[in-house]
Formats: C-alpha cells, sequence, structure tokens
C-alpha cells in the first residue's frame, strides 16, 4: 500500500551528531516531502488575571514577553514517511536503512545505547541488532516514550491520530498505531480515549524495552511533549470528536477540580478554599477526576461553564466545555507554564490564574493559597459573565473571524468553514461526511443527521447553536428525498424555525445526496 503523499526516505543522509537530550532530524526534512497534517495557524491570546504570592520571575517574564492581546503563531502540523525503520524505546531512537535520523536520549544511558550497540558519532556509523522483530505494513509512530501527563495526551499527541484520519480518509484503517504504554490509570483512560475515536483495534502498545522494524513508518514531526503548542486544529480535532459523539456541550455547571488525591502541586488548605467558594456559590461542586471514567469526564466537563482548577492534566478537560466561559487555575507560585492559560484562551475563556505559596522550593511543591488570593478568586467569579473572546480561529479584516474545520481542501478551493462578522455566524454549505472517519454514508437520512452535527460543531466554535439559526437552504440533488428529512429537521430547528429553501441541483460528489448552508445570530447579536 502506498501514500502518494508521503515522501520516502530509502537513503536519508550520512549520521549526525546526537545532542544529548534532545530530538533532532538531521538533513532528512531536506530530502524528502514533508505532508501537512495542518497548516501554520494563528490564534488571538486574550488578557489574563494573574497573581502570585511570591517574586517568581521567570514567570513575571513569560508574562511580559508572551501575555496580553497579540497573535500567537503555532507552526504547522507536520509528519515524514521512511522505510526500513526501526523504532527503539518506543521512539527514544529511531533509525532507517541503518542510519540514525532521531535520537532523544543521553548517550550515558547505557540500557538504550546497548540495545542499539554502537553510536559512534565521529565516524558516523551506527550498527543495529540482528534479531529485530519485523512488522509489514504502515504504522503510525503516535509518540515516543516520556510525558504521561493525561493533558498532554488528549490535546497534543492524541490529535495527531483524528488529524491523519482526516488526511487519508478510508486508508487510514488499514494503518496500526504505535502507542507507548503509559503507567496506570492513565494507561485506562487512553484504552477508553482509543475506543471513543474509534482506533481501539488498531493500537500497538509498546514500552521501554520495544524494538522493532517497520516496513513503512509514519513519524510526526516532533515527537515531544509538546509538538504543537496547542494549534487550533488540534483542538477543533477533539471537539469535532466531542460534538459527534456527544452532541453539543450544554454548559452551566460549575466545577471545582481537586487535586487531593495527587503526590505534588496539592493545595494544602483546599478544604478551606472550596468551602469558602462554596458559601458564596452554593452551585459549585468538587470533583476529583483520577479514578473516574473517560466518559464520566466528558460529561462533567461538557456540563461546565465554570471551572475553578487546582493546577493538574485534568484542567484538559475543558476542551468538551461550552466555549466562552470562565476558568480560574490554582498553582503554586515558583511553577512557570503557559499551557493552561493557552488553553483557556483557546477556549475563548475569561481566565485567572492564581499563585499561592509554596511549601519548598520545588518547582511543583504543594502550597497554600491566602486569603488575599481567595478574595480575588472570589471577585472574578461574582463579576457578570463576559461576552466570549475572538476564538480560536483565523483572524481576518476588522471584525472578522474565520473558523476553520481542519480540511485541506478550505486552503485549496479557497473558503472557509464558517465566517463571523458583525454578530452573524454564516455557515458554508456543509455535506454529510463523517469526519471522524472520513466516510460518507449511502442513506440520504444518514447523510442529513452527519450534516446537522457537523453545522452543530461549527456554530459551537463561533459561539452559537442551532437554536440561533436564522436562515437555512438545502441543496438536493434529488427533491423527491426531502420529505424523508422533514422529521429530522424539525427536531433540528424546533426552536429556530428560521427562513428556509429548498434547491434542487447537483452537487460536487454523485455520492452525496443533501447540502445544507445555514446563517445565525450570536446571541446578544
Amino acid at each position: 500500500m502506498r501514500f502518494p503523499f508521503f515522501g520516502r526516505a530509502s537513503s536519508p543522509g550520512p549520521l549526525v551528531p546526537v545532542r544529548a537530550g534532545h530530538a533532532q532530524l538531521p538533513d532528512l526534512l531536506d530530502q524528502v516531502p514533508v505532508e501537512l497534517l495542518a497548516p501554520a495557524e494563528s490564534y488571538v491570546r486574550a488578557d489574563a488575571g494573574y497573581l502570585n504570592e511570591i517574586d517568581n520571575p521567570r514567570m513575571d517574564d513569560l508574562n511580559r514577553r508572551y501575555l496580553g492581546k497579540g497573535n500567537f503563531d503555532c507552526p504547522p502540523i507536520r509528519a515524514f514517511t521512511v522505510e526500513n525503520a526501526v523504532v527503539f524505546d518506543s521512539g527514544t531512537v529511531l533509525t532507517a536503512d541503518n542510519r540514525l535520523i532521531l535520537a532523544t536520549f543521553n548517550p550515558a544511558n547505557k540500557q538504550v545505547v546497548n540495545r542499539v550497540e554502537r553510536v559512534d558519532h565521529d565516524t558516523s556509523t551506527l550498527a543495529l541488532p540482528q534479531d529485530i522483530p519485523v512488522f509489514p505494513g504502515t504504522h503510525y509512530l503516535v509518540k515516543r516514550i516520556g510525558s504521561s501527563n493525561y493533558s498532554h495526551w488528549l490535546l497534543e499527541m492524541f490529535p495527531r491520530i483524528p488529524l491523519l484520519r482526516e488526511r487519508l480518509g478510508p486508508a487510514f484503517d488499514d494503518i496500526r498505531l504505535i502507542v507507548p504504554a503509559p503507567p496506570e490509570p492513565l494507561g485506562t483512560v487512553l484504552d477508553e480515549m482509543f475506543d471513543w475515536a474509534g482506533v481501539g483495534s488498531q493500537t500497538m502498545a509498546t514500552g521501554h524495552d520495544f524494538v522493532g522494524r517497520f516496513e513503512r513508518l509514519i513519524v510526526p514531526v516532533g515527537l515531544s511533549a509538546h509538538p504543537f503548542w496547542l494549534h487550533p486544529a488540534a483542538i477543533r480535532s477533539v471537539e469535532r470528536l466531542a460534538v459527534r459523539s456527544d452532541g453539543p456541550p450544554p454548559g452551566g455547571r460549575w466545577l471545582f477540580v481537586s487535586r487531593k488525591d495527587s503526590k505534588r502541586r496539592v493545595l494544602l488548605n483546599e478544604d478551606e478554599v472550596f468551602d469558602a467558594l462554596q458559601r458564596r456559590f452554593p452551585q459549585l461542586e468538587r470533583v476529583v477526576c483520577s479514578g473516574l471514567s473517560f466518559a464520566r469526564q466528558r460529561e462533567l466537563f461538557a456540563g461546565a461553564s465554570v471551572v475553578v482548577a487546582v493546577m493538574g492534566g485534568s484542567f484538559g478537560n475543558i476542551v468538551f466545555s461550552p466555549r466562552g466561559g470562565r476558568a480560574v487555575v490554582i498553582g503554586p507560585g515558583q511553577y512557570a507554564d503557559l499551557f493552561f492559560r493557552n488553553l483557556a484562551t483557546q477556549k475563548e475563556m475569561s481566565y485567572l490564574e492564581v499563585r499561592g505559596r509554596p511549601q519548598n522550593g520545588a518547582p511543583q511543591a504543594s502550597f497554600r493559597l491566602a486569603r488575599t488570593s481567595l478574595d480575588r478568586i472570589i471577585e472574578f467569579l461574582g463579576q457578570p459573565a463576559e461576552a466570549p473572546a475572538p476564538p480560536a480561529a483565523t483572524v481576518g479584516p476588522s471584525n472578522r473571524r474565520r473558523i476553520s474545520s481542519g480540511s485541506s481542501f478550505e486552503a485549496t478551493i479557497g473558503y472557509s468553514r464558517a465566517v463571523v462578522c458583525d454578530g452573524w455566524v454564516f455557515v458554508s454549505g456543509t455535506t454529510g461526511y463523517d469526519y471522524a472517519s472520513m466516510t460518507l454514508p449511502e442513506g440520504v437520512e444518514d447523510q442529513c443527521r452527519n450534516t446537522l452535527a457537523n453545522i452543530a460543531a461549527a456554530l459551537a466554535q463561533a459561539g452559537a447553536r442551532l437554536d440561533d439559526v436564522v436562515r437555512v437552504r438545502y441543496i438536493l440533488p434529488d427533491r423527491t428525498d426531502f420529505p424523508k428529512l422533514w422529521p429530522q429537521l424539525s427536531a433540528a430547528f424546533a426552536t429556530a424555525r428560521p427562513a428556509a429553501t429548498m434547491i434542487e441541483a447537483r452537487l460536487m460528489e454523485d455520492a452525496m445526496r443533501i447540502e445544507i448552508e445555514v446563517t445565525a445570530r450570536l446571541p446578544g447579536g
């Protein structure tokens, strides 16, 4: 099986010195075509509240350099293919045709070096074991051994899977996924995550002692724990899966996300903080996400419009929350990180970050929160909800915003999935593709169901719902199919009751049996 858009690398060039502790690709990327899974994209970083009980020069520098309003540029998400590739230690060392391509290890680590047998930086040679098991066909190295943080998986490694599936279409079903097995309980949650995405049967779990030779291997560019810097396409890919699986997020809930059962970054006076917040906001409920199923975590956060979280991986679940809510993250004062703030920006949330006094100098030490910090949180949560910030979409002229589905056809043809302007949302003509599996069902009823779900996902990114639609156009190649869809359409637009037109016309592909275009008015617009 061949994938014509991925290039071969039968001779990736000479070995180059490997810097200890770093991943690098030598001249390989200049020798083979590198395919985009998502183009470079910018999003607007909204202003955020910040309060720290101690001096943190590094965090202050990050605030000064990166925060405030302005575009944040995300690099493209890319991948390449190599043949006759050997993977050691689940991606710690990667070779193709006996030449080193990628290494993320310290040469002093004898366990890894001994498995490779010899890495001679001076003479540019590499010796490999002879008894390496061979895996035919095409495999996808989702990530290397490394982070076992839930949010990193959910938002930065896992999205590589739906993005490649959207790029390949049905050919993706013939690929196996190489997934380093994380420790429990994350391993069980990831099994649920892959089943939710419909790829559980394609995964191949590996460990630190893994070594294998692959006939053909697709390798993402950037195998680190933070490969995308929360690329909007990665966030959208998870949101699309959630809307298709669970429906648009209802919101309305207030969550306090605890870390009482953790070993680090524990809020030592959590009970005092939570009790004070709940007295002021009785609707606030405390949850501990470790031990919860993936489905239950999605359900909790899809229902949450306000999230107060002790800094930890569970905060990544706000990807399932409605856009435009409010979030507070509480963490130790000396820990410097922008991950949580970038994610809240992507979700168009009003955001406050509060840092307490740590019990020692360790970066992720447990900490306490002073009364002044608690008062700041109460003040923030007591303010009226603000209008959603500009969504994580491409910023155009004036107040126009473009929303992308992540499809490569948008750049090729020159259109957007939706455009938001002056309080209006204009959604392009949408068909019944299931973008999770890149398949188009045969029946017009199934295509209509998918079309409405795709439209709902685009509206959700803009801050609107089907109830906000004011104009709809239905285009069908066969007008006699239209009555079959009336039950679905009347249910979808029971509240909106928009102005409507049905047109009989041929569509781009003969298999397409319905296309729907809508215009909506933003709430309060």
